[in-house]
């Protein structure tokens, strides 16, 4: 009696011990039609020889397949149930879209806004340790950036970047020393313009992303290089600086803009990356001024845009979303091309292979 219970828990168990011989016997053993109530010597023996101290099964392979896809479901079950999980703990921290379309600025020493940066809806925050703040006011712009994030939320920290001073100036290295004590993840590297500054920011900090800031010829000259390093997020244009160290006017028109964007959307390309971030638009209450901006780099190949006030925040997120317009045009040439793969018409034009996977990009449109 005693044995045949330590013989069920083990069957229970998924041990499928042999009571009191502690021997394996085949999982699904009970579940043999023919072989069922006889002790394994007066079982019919299988034409293929079975390991010994095993029970017989007189279908191995098939009670095989049955547990692999059960196993398999489970597993799928587990696995989805995680995803869940995951899904809802993202987004109740609040973390911010992978693709972020705005990086609105901050200076580091005003701690009193970097709240209200967040309030604004902008998609990241970037707390400024370079232009923004002077070199003496440094110091303590580092100081109130780790005072802030000692108290601060998960969902915020997963949304703030910190412009850090270029590699090679002295504040840089500091700079590097409050990412790793104040445990942020997020750098933009000022004057970005050899992959070995990048190489040199992620070892002193691992395991941080970088973005990239294209400022100069001389970052122009290496944006293929910056861009293939490991760690770089995204690249970023400067446009004003870069402006300025090739002494263009571009307070009427970006014209002298149009090489390097293009340069730099290319690099993004080819090295794998999302679609580069704008550079400023200086002129505060011009909302006109904002937009024409960036509609100008959405035709370079740019998909996001720094801010330098919370009110550019939303017409540029605005300005982003596809029209209603575009989405029934996506779904039309979808549907289309459902109906007549590879042949189809709309309103007059062929609708082909670049024409149909531009519509699946489009939001509610990716899985058909």
């Amino acid at each position: 009696m005693a044995a045949s219970s330590a013989g069920g828990a083990a069957r229970a168990a998924g041990g499928r011990m042999r009571a009191g011989g502690g021997s394996l016997v085949h999982p699904w053993a009970e579940l043999g039609s023919r072989g069922r109530g006889r002790s394994p010597e007066k079982r019919p023996r299988h034409p293929v020889s079975w390991p010994p101290g095993r029970a017989y099964d007189p279908a191995p392979r098939r009670r095989d397949a049955l547990f692999i896809n059960a196993t398999i479901a489970i597993a799928i079950s587990i696995a989805v149930e995680i995803a869940v999980e995951i899904a809802d703990a993202v987004a109740i921290a609040g973390v911010p879209p992978m693709l972020s379309r705005t990086y609105l600025f901050v200076p580091g020493n005003r701690p009193e806004r970097f709240a209200k940066a967040l309030a604004s809806g902008a998609d990241a925050v970037i707390l400024d340790l370079e232009d923004a703040v002077a070199p003496e006011a440094k110091p303590a712009a580092r100081d109130a950036i780790a005072g802030w994030v000692a108290s601060a939320e998960a969902g915020d920290l997963a949304r703030i970047v910190v412009r850090i001073n270029e590699a090679a100036s002295a504040a840089c290295a500091e700079d590097l020393r409050l990412l790793a004590d104040a445990g942020l993840s997020q750098a933009l590297l000022a004057k970005a313009e050899a992959p070995e500054a990048v190489q040199a920011l992620r070892a002193r900090v691992p395991g941080t992303q970088v973005l990239a800031l294209i400022e100069s010829a001389r970052g122009l000259a290496q944006v293929e290089a910056v861009a293939a390093c490991e760690g770089v997020q995204r690249l970023v244009f400067g446009t004003l600086d870069y402006a300025l160290d090739l002494d263009l006017d571009i307070a009427e028109h970006a014209d002298g803009l149009a090489y390097a964007a293009s340069r730099i959307a290319l690099a993004s390309r080819l090295a794998g990356l999302p679609a580069p971030v704008a550079g400023v638009t200086p002129q505060l209450d011009d909302e006109a001024r904002l937009l024409a901006d960036l509609a100008e780099s959405r035709r370079h190949g740019f998909g996001a845009k720094l801010c330098i006030h919370p009110r550019q925040v939303a017409p540029i997120h605005a300005a982003l979303a596809p029209s209603a317009q575009a989405l029934d045009w996506a779904r039309r040439v979808l549907a289309a091309d459902a109906a007549s793969p590879g042949a189809a018409r709309l309103d007059g034009r062929m609708i082909d292979r670049p024409v149909v996977l531009q519509a699946r990009r489009a939001p509610g449109c990716a899985g058909r």
